[in-house]
């Protein structure tokens, strides 16, 4: 005899998440059973494919197979009634690529679980294949000294310091910044509500970006995202980090390292030391209050994409338009020399009481000429978002 419970985790994308908190529950007296499952949003996402991870956590009974459930016709994909591919290695933690699949299709989509004698299932989601427009410029790794070097020494700050010497792998990063336009592709693509929320990495659910008159609109009738006209080309702003971090993995990508960030805007192996990424004249190269304010006729917001001088490596607006999510925690920096650095994990981050995520680069508002400066470092909670805060998207090589 048994006590069998289930649990469902997962966020609210759908009329689907009507599931959500669902749990059954039949109790005798032997044997407890409990089984969680997490069915996480799609990331890798192609116009043909689209990987998907999901977590199984089982106490009680024997755990015998687990897998993902999908259909582009089924609301509720079963084991019964549409395809399913179990899971080809761990049966608790695990990632499924769908391949083979059509853009002009919608996937529903849910991780399943066999314990014993019962089959229990996560979340139904749903995502349309699409090819994100992507524009990378690769990265030759190298060493680098990152903070307050000489040129940066006279106005550097404390949280600048000590110097330190950083070695880093090869990597890609976005030649601009990420546009409102590529924003909305992937909320179409997620199927992500008015509300602008969805899924993190984590299974929870946050707000991705806060919608104004100068970035995104939602066509109710039609369930879909655009950019607001005249926007097209411009920054996506008001992105939580979140919501930043959550369109990098749809993409098949990461937001930046702090490292790698600056290593990007100083110009990587073929840096010229300036003080701003690809200049000592700020307005050559970055969009802050001065230059925006003085552009007759056009609004004092972010610019679009593109619009000043490039740094040595080709990208454009590391200094200045938005400020710039980057994944790492906010820390101090180590004098040690550190190859590839990642910062604190979640865990970590908890256990130490840090609460906010490092943000480069300065932006359009900014008054101050410091803040463009490719050592100058601030920080947000991952839940702030601000009319002068976007993100690029950096990627494996």
């Amino acid at each position: 005899m048994m006590c069998i419970r289930h649990r469902i985790i997962g966020a609210l994308p759908l009329s689907l998440a009507l599931l959500s908190g669902l749990m059954f529950q039949s109790c005798e007296k032997e044997e407890k059973v409990t089984v969680t499952i997490k069915t996480l949003p799609v990331e890798q996402v192609t116009a043909s494919s689209g990987t998907i991870r999901c977590t199984v956590e089982n106490e009680g009974g024997t755990l015998q197979d687990a897998g993902l459930c999908f259909s582009a016709t089924i609301a509720l994909p079963t084991l019964v009634n549409s395809r399913h591919i179990p899971s080809a290695a761990s049966l608790t933690d695990y990632s499924t690529t769908l391949t083979g699949l059509s853009p002009d299709s919608t996937y529903r989509y849910r991780a399943y679980a066999r314990v014993s004698d019962s089959v229990y299932y996560g979340i139904a989601y749903a995502f349309i294949p699409v090819n994100p427009v992507m524009d990378f410029v690769t990265i030759q790794g190298g060493t680098f000294t990152m903070g307050a070097t000489s040129e940066q020494a006279e106005v550097a700050r404390d949280n600048e310091k000590p110097a330190h010497e950083v070695i880093l792998s090869s990597y890609r990063l976005g030649k601009y910044e990420v546009t409102t336009t590529q924003y909305a592709q992937f909320l179409n693509s997620r199927l992500i509500s008015s509300a602008a929320a969805g899924v993190g990495a984590d299974g929870s659910t946050y707000k991705y970006v806060e919608i104004t008159s100068r970035n995104l609109s939602y066509n109710s009738a039609l369930s879909k995202w655009a950019p607001v006209s005249g926007f097209e080309n411009h920054p996506v702003t008001n992105v939580t980090w979140h919501g930043a971090n959550e369109y990098c993995r749809w993409a098949g990508g990461h937001l930046p390292t702090e490292a790698q960030w600056e290593y990007a805007a100083r110009g990587g192996n073929s840096a010229s030391h300036t003080v701003y990424s690809g200049s000592n004249v700020p307005a050559d190269v970055a969009w802050y209050y001065a230059t925006t304010k003085s552009q007759a006729g056009l609004l004092y917001f972010a610019q679009p994409v593109g619009g000043k001088q490039p740094n040595e490596l080709g990208l454009y607006d590391m200094s200045g338009n938005v400020w710039e999510w980057c994944a790492d925690w906010y820390t101090a920096f180590s004098p040690q020399s550190i190859v590839d650095p990642v910062g604190l994990s979640d865990l970590e981050a908890a256990d130490a009481g840090v609460t906010t995520k490092i943000r480069r680069g300065g932006g359009w508002a900014d008054t101050q000429t410091g803040t463009l400066r490719v050592s100058h470092r601030a920080s947000n909670t991952p839940t702030s978002q601000a009319g002068s805060i976007g993100f690029r998207m950096a990627a494996n090589e």
